[in-house]
């Protein structure tokens, strides 16, 4: 049984730290990156070379200078870099981050949520580990929680890799890099782009991986829970000191 408690413990360790780095992807979002869709042709992906440079095309003189996020005093700006970190979410200078933009503090309780499910269980394991009350029940109970919001989590997530219903439409028409210049032409009109942040995609994949493994995490303690009754149940041996008797 205490080997089952170690692996058990283990296992919640280990999904702390997917989630934390689950986390950090979140908040840094790295490979922010699209494509453009025409009809069943699809362009080479484009990432700008920093998550936090862009282009501004200045009307006067048509030269490109660098920059961050959209200059608010050009008209005819045209973005090459979308940031998404955490510090561009309140930016008053990312246009993309405006109006439905701002359905990416969604990933506050994201962050928020996986974190409160996360932490509890190892430490219960641990003091689960060293108390002669196992609280088998209350643990299987608080995995199996853990399991269905990592689950809805890893969905929402990507939800937010593939552009959150915002960033694709986004970018197709207000901006130079989507299809805006292809507006209007006979047989380019049903262009789109497609959109993904590749270091929230990773974190999708950590959030399901972390299910996976709340579901190895319940599977173990269950046999902890089978183990303890199996001991439990075995009758006791008693001993008896055997006699012989002998006739003169």
């Amino acid at each position: 049984m205490k080997l089952f408690s170690i692996v058990s413990v283990a296992l919640r360790l280990f999904i702390l730290l997917l989630v934390i780095i689950a986390v950090i992807l979140i908040l840094t979002a790295p490979g922010v990156c699209y494509r453009r869709s025409i009809g069943s042709q699809t362009s080479y992906e484009i990432c700008p070379n920093s998550n936090f440079l862009s282009t501004n095309i200045l009307p006067n003189n048509n030269a490109f200078q660098p920059g961050f996020g959209v200059n608010p005093n050009n008209a005819f700006g045209a973005s090459s870099g979308y940031p998404m970190d955490a510090s561009r979410w309140s930016s008053q200078y990312d246009q993309h981050m405006r109006g439905d933009g701002q359905r990416v503090w969604g990933q506050v309780a994201i962050i928020v949520i996986a974190l409160l499910v996360a932490i509890p269980a190892p430490i219960m394991g641990i003091v689960a580990m060293f108390s002669t009350k196992r609280l088998i029940a209350t643990q299987i109970a608080l995995i199996v929680l853990g399991l269905v919001v990592f689950l809805i989590l890893g969905a929402l997530e990507t939800w937010y890799a593939t552009g959150y219903s915002h960033m694709g439409e986004y970018i197709s028409h207000s901006s130079l890099n989507g299809c805006i210049l292809n507006q209007g032409i006979p047989g380019l009109s049903n262009c789109e782009v497609l959109f993904v942040v590749k270091g929230w995609a990773a974190a999708a994949s950590l959030l399901f991986l972390s299910a996976f493994f709340s579901l190895a995490d319940a599977v173990v303690t269950f046999a902890t829970r089978n183990n303890k009754e199996a001991k439990m149940n075995v009758a006791p041996v008693v001993w008896t000191k055997k006699t012989t008797r002998v006739s003169i």
